[in-house]
Parts: C-alpha cells; structure tokens; sequence
C-alpha cells in the first residue's frame, strides 16, 4: 500500500519569511491520496526558539505565532486510514524588523501589433503589509517608440507599436525597502491584414483579341506572397476560357460578341481577399470597307454627270453609307445632287477638270479610306462627220445637237 503523498508549505508569506507576532498560516490541502481517501493531518513544531503552539494541528490548515526571533521547523504527516506518509518539513524563518516586499510584473503577454497592453502589478507583496509604491521601466524592438502611460501606476499601460518583444521591469518600495524586479515578456505580432484584390481595368475589345488579364495590382498590407484564384463569366453560347486559372495575368480569346466578366480573389497563405471583377465588353471583329467612286469620266458641257459608288464593298456584308465630296473648277456652280446618294449628279456647267471623292461607313461605324474619280468636262465640236478618237476606260457623254428643218 502506497502511502499517501504530502504537500506541505503552503504559507501565507513568500520565501518563507515573516515577522514576529504575525500569524503563519499553514497549508497542507496539496497533500493527496493514490486511493482518494480521507485524510487526517498531524502538524508538529519540529524545533523552534521559543515556546509557540499550534491552532489545529490535527487540521489541514494550522497556524501558529511566532515570539521570539529565528528558525522554526514546521512538519506534517498525513495518513488515508491505511499508512503514514513520511514526516515532510519546511523551515520558516522569522525575523524582527522590515522585510523587503516581493515585486510581481503579472503573466506573459502575446498581442497584435496596435492592441493597448495593460500591465499588472497588483499581486506584489509585501510581509509587514505596508504600503506599496512602484517603478516600472520599458524595454522595447527596435523601431519602437511605445512609452508607458504612467510608469508609477500599479496598472500602467503602452501601446505596442511594432513587433518584437518588449519587457516591462517592476520594482516595489515598501517605504524602506526596494524589491528584486521583476519582469515580465509581451511578444506583440503583426495582426494579419486580408489582402485586396485588384482585377485590373474594363476593356473593349473585338471578337478573336487575346484578352490579357491583369491582377498584378493586387495588395498585401503585411506584405505576404499572394496566389491568385480566376473565374470567368461568359455570354450563352461561348465556349471561351482562361488559360491560367491561377497566373496573376492569365489569357483568353472571346469567341462571340458579350460581355465577359473576370473575377479575382488574392490569397496571402491565411485569408482571402474580398472578390472583385473586371468587365470586357467584345464586339463583332469588323473589317473597314472599301470606297470605289467609280471610273473616270470625261462629258462635253452643259450635261448631267452620274458618279457611281455602287462598287464599293464590306468584307462583312454590311450595309454602307456613302459620302461624296466634289471640287469643281473656277467659274463652276455645279452641286451634287445629294451628297449621299450611291449614284449622286450634278451638272456640268463649266469646261475643266472636277474630282469627286468618296468615303463609306459600315454599320459598325468602321471608315474606308478615300477614293476618288476624274471628271474631264469639254466642248466639243459641232458632228461634222470627222473621226473623234475616245480614251480606253474612259466614260464619254456627247450632247446630240439639234437638226432644223
């Protein structure tokens, strides 16, 4: 049968010591069974310099008074109702006089950087009970510049403003006496930040356009790598898609016309970043047009000239609007009958050298480059049964002169 185990000491005073005259209270309720059974407790003053007794010393709490000054040896035995523990002894001793107080800076801290730390001395003590007084002093990281709100406080305060270790040191007057200091560690931390994501701006582009992503604007306040997680909604009907899921710049090629919306969120190894998207808008690829005013043309005086636009193209079969401009020479009031028209005319009311240019647009607003005909107005001489040689390709107009009778 395994006696049972003593916990003895327990004393109201730390390190053992105390005044004359003042109460020791002794503590054996750390003393355990193997068996869980009831205790009983036997205290003894083993040896002492005087003639003090024990209150309850069949108890688990005793207490004794000192009168006279020196060691006293304070033994317990305690027994389950099977076996006696061995006699444990302790030795306190007393003294005449001030005892210097004992200083506690409270337990260990581990913040995040920004957090107001309380420091906690309030369990500093002192064996004559007299009135305490503290110093407290700070030792900070480098790059700190935190400062204790009040360093004679029992509970001053700082604010950690960088991660590191800082260590607050106390020291307790009694009045008389200086403690030994204590300190105690704050570990501060930099708190984690959850990164900001940033998918880049809008776009417009047209269908077939490799389509660049670009997420590298994204932030980490704590300045963590990121990893990148894409998403992409596309129009019903399209079967495009990223190549790179996880690339901070991934690709795609839009197939039809839509919207496209890409959307980012940023990873810094602990959290995720609030979702954002950027917006690509894609129309239908579209091919200029191209302008053919028609060919040259060369007419006599005073007759109705006929441009002809109607050549002009659209790879995309769109529809065109057309725009014509004429430039006439000196002395010439000649207009075009409407500037617009496929096939617009207008009189030749002057011998010389007119230019029509013209320009189309298709139904996407895409502009041709310009093209332009020759007009060559002449007088001709009256059909007297003389040859008259024509230049190939070029359109001729003769006025028919009137026959009298």
């Amino acid at each position: 049968m395994k006696p049972p185990d003593i916990v003895t000491g327990r004393y109201a005073y730390i390190g053992a010591y105390c005044c004359l005259y003042q109460v020791v209270t002794l503590d054996g309720s750390g003393s355990i069974s193997e068996a869980n059974r009831e205790l009983g407790y036997q205290w003894t003053l083993v040896k002492q310099p005087g003639n003090s007794f024990l209150n309850g010393e069949k108890e688990v709490i005793a207490t004794f008074v000192p009168i006279v000054v020196g060691e006293y040896v304070i033994g317990l035995t305690v027994h389950d109702g099977l076996a006696n523990s061995d006699r444990e002894e302790k030795i306190i001793t007393v003294v005449d006089g001030n005892i210097a107080p004992v200083a506690n800076a409270g337990p260990p801290q581990n913040v995040a950087t920004g957090t107001r730390v309380m420091l906690d001395g309030s369990s500093s003590t002192d064996v004559n009970n007299d009135t305490l007084t503290y110093r407290w002093s700070l030792s900070r990281p480098t790059g700190s510049a935190a400062e204790l709100d009040n360093s004679a406080a029992v509970r001053p305060a700082f604010v950690v403003d960088s991660a590191g270790e800082y260590v607050a040191s106390l020291i307790v007057n009694d009045g008389k006496l200086d403690s030994v200091v204590a300190m105690v560690s704050i570990t501060a931390y930099v708190e984690n930040v959850p990164p900001v994501a940033n998918a880049g701006t809008a776009q417009s582009v047209t269908t077939g356009t490799l389509v660049r992503l670009d997420g590298s604007g994204s932030t980490d306040a704590n300045g963590d790598p990121l990893t990148y997680k894409w998403s992409l909604a596309k129009p019903s009907g399209s079967s495009a898609d990223l190549n790179n899921h996880q690339d901070a710049r991934p690709t795609f090629t839009p197939d039809i016309p839509g919207k496209y919306i890409a959307s980012l969120i940023v990873n810094d190894g602990k959290v995720e970043s609030t979702s954002v998207s950027a917006e690509v808008t894609v129309t239908r690829s579209n091919a200029a047009p191209v302008a053919s005013a028609g060919r040259a043309i060369e007419q006599e005086i005073d007759t109705v000239v006929i441009l002809d636009g109607s050549a002009s193209t659209d790879a995309d079969g769109d529809s065109l609007q057309f725009a014509w401009t004429l430039t006439t020479p000196a002395g010439s009031q000649a207009k075009l009958s409407d500037a617009t028209a496929v096939k617009p005319s207008f009189n030749a009311d002057a011998v010389g050298d007119y230019v029509a240019q013209l320009q189309v647009t298709d139904a996407y607003g895409a502009l041709s480059a310009k093209d332009q005909v020759n007009i060559r107005i002449v007088k001709f001489p009256p059909l007297t049964g003389h040859l008259i040689f024509l230049k190939e390709g070029v359109h001729h107009v003769f006025k028919t002169p009137a026959v009298s009778t």
